[in-house]
């Protein structure tokens, strides 16, 4: 019924906002499945990655200037 022109179907779709949209399937005659974004839930996993991102050079940050005042002490004893 409502897809019986698909012509016609296909120049209304182009004209609409599909901004949150995901995925448009017609699994069977007179049925439609939409699947949209969620764009909340992909900010958070962002934020996530972000965050670790950060961490990880934190910590090698912290690593580097260990190692950096070990080899200062150990050149000071070297020194002595």
């Amino acid at each position: 019924m409502i897809f019986e022109n698909k012509e016609a179907l296909q120049g209304q779709i182009e004209q609409l906002d599909l901004f949150h949209v995901a995925e448009i399937k017609i699994p069977k005659e007179n049925a439609i499945e939409i699947k949209f974004f969620d764009r909340f839930k992909a900010f958070e996993q962002l934020t996530e990655l972000m965050q670790l991102q950060t961490d990880a050079q934190e910590v090698n940050e912290f690593y580097k200037a260990l190692e950096l005042g070990a080899k200062s002490l150990n050149k000071d004893e070297v020194d002595e």
